[in-house]
């Protein structure tokens, strides 16, 4: 599973759609940090259209549970990304649900949240 967290991790600074299509199911929701319900085609669309740009993300903890066909991720990451032309940079929580199915692992559901720096 942490093969596929880094290819994630790449595909998003590089926001290489392709790669985050291949990644990320059709079905797949997403809570971000304001709280907003966010589809498959909203992200692929941000990081098409430029609106979001992630200069880095980096890990600081990773924690993984496997279950059967499902992992569940849960990351610490401090990220510099651009939404718009706002800079936005502190450590974010993800936590990503992954589901095996038809011989891939795709994310199915996320939620991010900023978290308090020490």
């Amino acid at each position: 599973m942490q093969q596929h967290e880094e290819r994630l991790r790449l595909a998003m600074i590089q926001s290489n759609v392709a790669m985050l299509d291949a990644l990320v199911s059709d079905d797949v929701i997403v809570t971000d940090p304001a709280g907003y319900l966010l589809t498959k085609a909203d992200d692929l669309a941000a990081h098409q259209s430029g609106q979001l740009r992630i200069e880095s993300i980096t890990p600081q903890e990773v924690k993984i549970k496997v279950l059967l066909e499902t992992a569940i991720v849960f990351a610490l990451m401090k990220l510099k990304v651009w939404v718009a032309e706002v800079a936005i940079e502190g450590l974010f929580r993800y936590t990503r649900v992954w589901h095996y199915s038809e011989n891939r692992w795709q994310i199915v559901a996320a939620h991010i949240s900023q978290a308090e720096e020490n």
